[in-house]
């Protein structure tokens, strides 16, 4: 009888323990975790605060059907942008430093061009900025913010890296280890909120919304200040899962690609074929894939077949730039410099750069981080020759050896493509559109010809869509009123939309002069503001005597050459007496 009580009391004991020692691994997690927070907060204080306060407005947003009130929370959220890449940067530059007043001069002075963006970013049409019109700001302004971004994040990163101790190899290999491991864990997450969002909408009727702001909380809440901890790794942040991704399956990857590549290559040897237009695309893939996972296969020296293949990729890459010069070169000879290509050309110079540092200097990779973010600068901002100025010189001496020929007939085919192209590129760039206009009638008069060849190839379009929420409808007049989600078919002809026709209720069908009340967009085209007052103050369809649809969705497509509508789509009620 003793041993037998002694077994039972054994079984009762056992699933105590276990349910302690889970207790206690949770405990561990949301140690962890509350540490990894913490340690976040103190080398990012208000890079976190800014991540944080952005998805807490943002959740705020997507219940708020208020305009003025989303205008205002809008330019909130552009300030906290263009602010926390600002404080990362300040955070990562001045990340042990012990002078506390530089980093909260710099962290004042970045609200500068903060605010200014944020401001911009929301300027109404017809306003102006020191004399600049809006147009102009519109043309300006992206890059600006592009090479802002850019700048302070590569840079944060670089510094980052320097202030981590590791080499680079080391350095990507824990911040990919680490950025499994959080990775998995919020997938983890988003199954087990997910699972309890849709219960509570189901049982308890709660809006769907919830669901929604408790993914966006989850992201950004604990997946993008997770990630950013990443950014300092530690010694022991490394693991077996992301080692055997490294070691086996990414650069086994990796080396299939190059494989395939060079197979391609000497097809084209043997059977002297013109390289693929999409080889550029496909090259440049590779090289933005490969570069991070050689450079950190490199970091597991032990127990790594893959290791002497994967040191030699970087120089099995270098025949494939002159491929990729090659494809871009032909593509200019053709067509010209537009800011596409201009970017081409950087990314050859930076792997060029890339290439020659890992043969001569393999230690100090890690400043090309400072070479990406000059790259960077130059494209985007240095007068005379950013992509833009380069671009725009480059398609007006095309478009001047027409203007500079006695005779059409003296000119090649090429040259006179060329020129066309040249043309439609200057007609929706900026300076270029200020060019084309100072042209003489006799100027133009020569240029119609070249224009009127390729012009049925050019379609300047008009795309609208605006969406906003019926929270009031007056139905006092009115027996039924019936949702309705309708989408035009892609080819949509003229006398289709013009007495447009569809289903609604049980199978009822009514006709409305779709076409006529999309052509009141067409006044308003391209001034976002203006057409989505249109849409608020004309949201109101008169079908027939008897009934009227009111809109809460509309989206179109308008070609301006074809004067054909696309890709009609709206949403609303229909009121029917």
């Amino acid at each position: 009888m003793y041993e037998k009580d002694k077994e039972v009391l054994m079984e009762e004991k056992m699933p105590a323990a276990g349910k302690r020692k889970y207790m206690e691994v949770l405990k561990e997690k949301f140690a962890a975790f509350k540490g990894n927070m913490k340690n976040t907060f103190v080398c990012f204080p208000v890079t976190q605060g800014s991540i944080w306060l952005f998805t807490l407005l943002f959740v705020l947003l997507i219940n708020i059907n208020d305009s003025s009130v989303m205008d205002f929370l809008g330019r909130i959220m552009f300030f906290l942008v263009f602010y926390g890449t600002g404080s990362f940067f300040t955070e990562a530059l001045y990340q042990k430093c012990r002078k506390l007043w530089l980093r909260i001069v710099l962290y004042i002075a970045l609200v500068i061009p903060a605010v200014l963006f944020a401001w911009l970013v929301t300027l109404d049409y017809d306003s102006m900025f020191l004399a600049w019109e809006y147009d102009t700001i519109e043309f300006y302004l992206p890059r600006y913010i592009a090479c802002y971004e850019l700048v302070l994040f590569t840079l944060a990163v670089y510094f980052c890296f320097r202030k981590a101790g590791f080499s680079l190899e080391e350095y990507l290999a824990r911040f990919f280890a680490w950025a499994v491991r959080v990775s998995i864990l919020y997938f983890v997450l988003i199954i087990g909120v997910g699972l309890i969002m849709g219960i509570l909408v189901e049982l308890f009727d709660v809006d769907y919304d919830i669901f929604i702001q408790a993914q966006v909380l989850l992201f950004g809440i604990f997946y993008v200040s997770s990630l950013l901890r990443g950014v300092l790794p530690k010694t022991g942040d490394d693991g077996p899962f992301a080692e055997v991704l490294i070691k086996y399956v990414m650069t086994g990857l990796v080396i299939s690609a190059f494989a395939i590549i060079y197979v391609y290559i000497l097809k084209i040897l043997i059977f002297r074929d013109m390289p693929s237009n999409s080889i550029f695309r496909i090259l440049t893939g590779l090289f933005i894939a490969g570069l991070p996972i050689w450079t950190m296969n490199a970091f597991y020296t032990q127990h790594n077949p893959l290791l002497k293949i994967s040191r030699l990729l970087p120089y099995l890459f270098a025949p494939l730039v002159l491929l990729q010069a090659y494809s871009i070169g032909i593509r200019i000879y053709e067509n010209g410099i537009t800011p596409m290509r201009y970017v081409c050309i950087m990314l050859l110079v930076f792997e060029i750069l890339y290439i020659t540092l890992y043969y001569f200097r393999r230690q100090s990779v890690g400043i090309l981080f400072l070479v990406f973010a000059g790259l960077v600068f130059a494209a985007c901002c240095v007068p005379g020759i950013n992509m833009f100025s380069i671009s725009y010189r480059n398609q007006k001496s095309a478009l001047q050896k027409v203007l500079n020929a006695e005779t059409l007939s003296e000119l090649s085919q090429r040259e006179l493509d060329r020129a066309s192209g040249a043309y439609w590129y200057l007609y929706d760039d900026l300076p270029g559109s200020a060019y084309l206009e100072q042209l003489t009638d006799e100027q133009e008069q020569k240029l119609e010809e070249i224009r009127s060849e390729r012009y049925s190839d050019y379609h300047d379009t008009y795309n609208f869509y605006h969406s906003e929420e019926i929270t009031v409808l007056d139905v006092s007049d009115y027996r039924y009123c019936y949702p309705v989600n309708e989408y035009a078919r892609y080819d949509t002809e003229e006398d289709v939309l013009t007495e447009y026709s569809f289903t609604y209720g049980d199978n009822k069908t009514i006709t409305i002069h779709l076409r006529e009340y999309l052509d009141g967009y067409l006044d308003t085209e391209k001034y976002s503001e203006e057409s989505y007052e249109y849409f608020r103050s004309y949201r109101e369809i008169i079908c027939n005597d008897d009934c009227r649809l009111y809109l809460e969705y509309l989206s179109f497509n308008y070609d301006f050459v074809t004067e054909e509508y696309t890709n009609v789509s709206l949403r609303g009620y229909l009121l029917e007496k």
